[in-house]
């Protein structure tokens, strides 16, 4: 569905809707965070502003990420249609498996939008994360190729 998915790895949560490259309309996202530290309210300003910027699909992955993903559902609760963010939670699964979804399930609900998404895998501030979502990218584009 996706041309390419993109890893960043950003500073902080703060920063999410400032470091994810843009050049679609839509977003497609795979947030790699440890939530056990953040505030609920911390949490909702750095994901609000991906909201107004046209998120359609956020998956969580990390400590504390159903947390992550229930805030995120409490933003949209009212939204419908071609505005409808579909969201899920990893927990329990490893990162490589959390990639694999991203690649291969994360789907916005109005399918037609496909092609006018960017899809990120977004790590806040961890390296030894971001070189394996790096290495599952990889090992993905391989085996798509093959």
């Amino acid at each position: 569905m996706f041309q390419t998915t993109l890893a960043q790895l950003i500073p902080s949560l703060d920063t999410l809707a400032e470091f994810v490259p843009r050049t679609n309309p839509y977003l497609v996202i795979l947030l790699a965070c440890d939530g056990s530290t953040l505030s609920d309210s911390a949490i909702r300003r750095a994901l609000q502003p991906l909201f107004d910027q046209g998120l359609r699909y956020l998956c969580t992955w990390g400590p504390d990420c159903e947390r992550i993903h229930d805030l995120a559902d409490q933003l949209t609760l009212n939204q419908l249609g071609d505005d409808l963010v579909m969201t899920t939670w990893h927990e329990g699964e490893s990162l490589k498996e959390a990639v694999w979804y991203l690649v291969n399930c994360a789907e916005p609900a109005n399918n037609l939008l496909g092609d006018k998404c960017d899809q990120v895998a977004v790590i806040v501030a961890n390296e030894s994360w971001y070189q394996q979502t790096q290495d599952a990218l990889q090992e993905l584009r391989c085996a798509q190729s093959s």
